[in-house]
């Protein structure tokens, strides 16, 4: 059973960090909370007391181990678990600080609205009628016979008692609790010295003489069973009259109540005789003598023949029959285990490991120490692809010896774009968008911009040779006045010889066989494995495969982690080793081979999120929060009872960070993303030739040569051509499900839904003109993203794709038409950089499903509609430098999902509104240079947005009141900029 791996954090927000008002029961070992998940689903979350390690371990460990392999109606469901190492200062008595770690451990389980039996063991007189007791009897029986009879190896419960019987919103009994559970390999029983059970369900064998075996749960059954009959003090009552005469009792108490219920004298009987079968059978469990008790399977013969006679008599009264029932908990009891094998990172923040560059890195900074007084230099690092170039390049670039240089980081790409470079170059050293076009003019501006400073650039992952395109890159970089120093990574020697100034090109080596084991060996956990002596020699040889590839020992190292001896006898015998995988003459086998076979045992609900990155071109900069979107458009994602879709994404990235087909950006994309600290994720050209490998045919790529296949089918398009329509390049555009145009500048975006439609190509000063019916024929599109076209105008035909869920159309340069609010399927709306819309449609309430919306940098943009408010569903709200908005307030208050937003730089919006505090699920909240905090701001209104993360007030213009307390009462702050205010001191913060 595939379990949640869940975070500490997770479960203190969905059980409001563990309050008295959520718990629903404790045992000797545990807890257990009502949580209520992002998705509005309850859940019980059972967290194990802070008491003997090793027993809390072994508890956690069996219940886990015991639970995923479970799956009955009859058994309680587990969802997910949290096993996570805390260190928490604390501070001695003499001053002196020490850190001491702690580990949390908690189960996550199906919450059951009627709690456990316990509430309900009621004698004959009232409490639960008789066909709901029995229901809970069979149910009962039934879990136990798939837990004794059905499994390959048995598991006895152990601790079987009514708190440990919990009851659905039908009265479905489910077992639960199987913390003290065991499995026993068909064994008839055993002796052992440690305690299991409950007092007053421990038969007399275990007592006596410690012995264990499947009618230890028969004689717990027994007890539940005459309680459920005759109520809580029906045993040991029993044990005080002879066996017929305790029968007689408990069937004429029934008699006397079931005869204002049953409509015949026949079905009262069969009822009485039900009732009396029950009662015996229950009486045979508690024997002394295990040897007399029947096993389950004879027991559910019995009850199966005695509800075969009853037939269906119906009860005519059922409201008389539960008068004295009362409210109920839901309550599991203690006891706690955990599996934790399957351990992945927490957080996007994947730590590498760099190895073997030592004395390369001291070779380089030697060589550039000496020519630092050159004007420019340009140092080419070359070698095969996934050696770690890009790696080696960071340490350098982070070498404490640069502190005093600007750093600029450009991943150039196969695509060679001197603008695009350039723009990178400016925005990072001047931290503004470049608005210039003509080359002249890049060179004047980038002369201007290097003016008198020392800098360090690198130049990432170079394919260009042309010798013209390379020297004006040289000329465009290279200043009388400054003392530039470039380093340039490529997979080509030519290139590097080209490019090389002042120092010859340098090649860096493949690692060795013990440096590739060094970084498996970090990346799987090795030496905190009990089995890694067995797998030593095994792991060796695996990285003898990885070719000094270090992309290759990464990704390898991180799916090894989870696995057992077997598994890694399979990777290091896999036939993949052996496949052709590449024509690519400057890239050795084993690369891609690793890349495979770590894919080949990824996750199957992962796969299609990583191959569907393959309509990103190399190179490409992934906006995560884009990614995370497209994903769900598509129905990659979908929520689970424990965690919603961006929770689920959030692992997904995690994991494809950890087997580093992800990699964090060094270079912003844009210096209004760096600013916003959006995530920004780029794939190694390795990692994108294996999605492109797997995704096969499904998708369709005008920007490759030669590719004519209008006959296919494609899931996806991208598209660098937009002035043709959809039909020219494949017969069946209904079939595209997610559709990206790529540099389309120099296009017209064409609508005609005709193949011999007329076309039309103009330039409006740049802007492209967008014709009607353009994407009419791929009416069931999801993703929709014209992010690279500045288009003069969006086409009414929009509003016929139904199924569009994503749309992204930064910098419209005219009215937005009224059809995108007919688009009642979108969750993700784009329109960032639209700066001459000057309204938004007044049925943009219609689309009451959107959740995330961007509209920063609308600077034309005057006025909120009055249905904006409707838009409750709301994760993410961007206004950001929409500087002329006026009635932002009036629509905040509703907007209660919201746990993004931001309002940089919005000088028209008014005071600080006292509701902005009523937006609980703020997590990233931006004001800065708004005018909510300009003058004297009293910020005493956040102090109940507790679950914000990030916080920028930042403003030239503001006094803050109150600032000091408020902030110490944000407790999960981790990043507040304050830069220019007044207000508070760095002490007081």
């Amino acid at each position: 059973m595939e379990l949640e791996d869940v975070t500490f954090q997770f479960l203190r927000e969905i059980t409001d960090d563990f309050s008295e008002e959520q718990k629903l029961g404790e045992g000797a070992f545990g807890v257990v909370y009502k949580g209520v998940t992002r998705n509005g689903e309850d859940v019980a979350v059972k967290k194990l007391k802070l008491c003997d390690a090793n027993l809390n371990d072994t508890q956690f460990q069996t219940e886990l181990n015991n639970l995923r392999k479970l799956e009955h109606q009859n058994i309680v469901r587990i969802l997910g678990y949290c096993y996570e190492t805390e260190i928490r200062p604390f501070n001695k008595p003499d001053g002196s600080k020490v850190y001491l770690e702690e580990t949390h451990r908690a189960l996550c389980f199906e919450y059951l609205d009627k709690g456990s039996l316990q509430k309900y063991l009621y004698d004959e007189l009232c409490g639960l009628d008789w066909h709901t007791r029995f229901k809970i009897i069979k149910g009962t029986c039934e879990g136990l016979k798939y837990i004794h009879e059905e499994l390959e190896a048995p598991i006895y419960h152990l601790d079987l008692k009514p708190d440990n019987i919990l009851l659905d919103k039908d009265m479905i009994p489910k077992i639960a609790d199987f913390g003290l559970s065991r499995i026993f390999d068909k064994e008839p029983k055993r002796t052992t010295p440690n305690p299991y059970g409950t007092h007053g369900y421990q038969p007399p064998e275990y007592i006596d003489r410690g012995e264990i075996s499947g009618k230890f749960d028969i004689f717990s059954l027994g007890i539940i069973m005459i309680r459920i009959v005759s109520g809580s003090k029906g045993y040991p009552k029993c044990l005080d009259m002879p066996s017929d005469e305790f029968i007689d009792q408990v069937q004429n108490n029934w008699r006397k109540r079931l005869q204002s219920t049953c409509s015949s004298d026949s079905s009262l009987e069969a009822y009485c005789h039900q009732i009396a079968t029950c009662t015996q059978i229950a009486l045979k469990c508690v024997e002394k003598d295990s040897q007399k008790r029947p096993n389950i399977m004879t027991i559910l013969e019995k009850l199966n023949e005695i509800e075969t006679r009853i037939g269906k008599i119906k009860r005519t009264d059922e409201s008389k029959d539960i008068r004295c029932q009362h409210q109920n908990i839901n309550l599991m009891t203690s006891r706690s285990e955990l599996d934790i094998t399957d351990v992945q990172a927490k957080s996007t923040e994947v730590i590498e490991l760099i190895v073997g560059r030592t004395e390369e890195k001291r070779k380089i900074m030697d060589l550039l120490l000496n020519v630092m007084s050159e004007k420019i230099v340009i140092l080419p690092i070359y070698g095969i692809g996934g050696i770690g170039k890009t790696t080696f390049a960071r340490l350098i670039y982070n070498d404490t010896k640069f502190k005093h240089y600007s750093q600029v980081w450009v991943d150039v790409t196969q695509r060679f774009d001197l603008k695009k470079i350039h723009d990178s170059i400016i925005s990072q050293l001047s931290e503004k968008e470049s608005q210039t076009n003509e080359r002249h003019m890049i060179r004047n501006c980038t002369t201007k911009v290097l003016f008198g400073k020392k800098i360090l650039v690198v130049l990432d992952d170079l394919w260009e040779d042309d010798q013209l395109q390379l020297k004006e890159l040289k000329d465009m970089i290279y200043n009388d006045y400054s003392n530039i120093i470039v380093l340039v990574t490529t997979r080509s020697e030519h290139v590097a010889k080209i490019i090389c100034t002042n120092l010859e090109p340098y090649k860096i080596l493949p690692l060795t066989n013990d440096m590739c084991w060094d970084i498996i060996k970090q990346r799987s956990g090795f030496e905190d494995r009990d089995d890694k002596e067995q797998l030593m020699g095994i792991g060796l040889e695996i990285a003898q495969k990885c070719g000094g590839v270090a992309l290759a020992a990464r990704s390898l190292g991180f799916t090894l982690q989870s696995m057992n001896f077997d598994q890694w006898m399979e990777v290091k015998n896999s036939g993949i080793w052996n496949e052709p995988n590449s024509k690519d003459v400057s890239l050795p086998n084993h690369a891609l081979a690793s890349l495979k076979l770590s894919y080949s045992y990824m996750n199957p609900w992962l796969k299609p999120c990583f191959t569907y990155c393959a309509i990103f071109p190399k190179g490409h900069k992934i906006v995560k929060n884009d990614l995370v979107y497209q994903w769900i458009s598509l129905d990659f994602i979908k929520p689970t009872k424990l965690l919603s879709n961006m929770q689920l994404s959030e692992k997904y990235i995690v994991q494809l960070l950890g087997l580093s087909f992800f990699q964090h950006s060094v270079s912003p994309e844009n210096v209004e993303v760096y600013h916003k600290g959006v995530e920004v994720f780029t794939m190694h050209d390795l990692v994108h030739d294996l999605a492109r490998l797997v995704i096969g045919d499904e998708i369709l790529d005008t920007t490759k040569q030669g590719n004519n296949t209008r006959g296919g089918r494609y899931s996806f398009a991208l598209l660098d051509d937009c002035s043709k329509p959809l039909e020219l390049f494949t017969q069946y555009p209904s079939e595209i499900r997610a559709l990206r145009f790529l540099n389309s500048d120099k296009f017209l975006l064409h609508g005609a839904s005709s193949l011999f439609s007329k076309f039309l190509c103009f330039w409006n000063f740049g802007k492209i003109g967008i014709h009607d019916n353009v994407f009419s024929a791929a009416k069931y599109l999801r993703v929709l993203d014209l992010s690279e076209c500045s288009t003069q105008k969006l086409p009414r035909s929009i509003g016929n794709l139904k199924q569009l869920r994503y749309f992204n159309a930064s910098r419209v340069h005219q009215a937005i038409p009224d059809c995108i609010t007919k688009l009642s399927n979108l969750i993700y709306l784009s329109l960032c950089g639209s700066f001459e819309i000057v309204a938004v449609s007044e049925s943009v309430g219609q689309m009451e499903g959107l959740m995330y919306l961007d509209l920063s940098g609308c600077s034309g943009l005057e006025k909120l509609p009055l249905s904006f408010g409707r838009l409750k569903e709301l994760v993410h709200l961007d206004l950001s430098k929409c500087s002329k908005v006026t009635n932002i307030s009036e629509s905040l208050e509703r907007l209660t999902n919201l746990e993004y937003l931001n309002l940089s730089y919005c000088s028209n919006i008014g005071d600080l509104p006292k509701h902005l505090g009523s937006l609980l699920k703020l997590r990233n909240l931006d004001l800065s240079s708004s005018s909510y905090i300009d003058g004297r701001a009293n910020v005493a209104t956040l102090v109940t947005l507790t679950k914000l993360e990030c916080l920028n007030l930042a403003s030239h213009l503001s006094f803050m009141e109150n600032l000091p307390e408020a902030l110490r009462r944000l407790t999960n702050l981790r990043i507040c900029m304050l830069c220019w205010c007044q207000g508070a001191s760095r002490g007081d913060v």
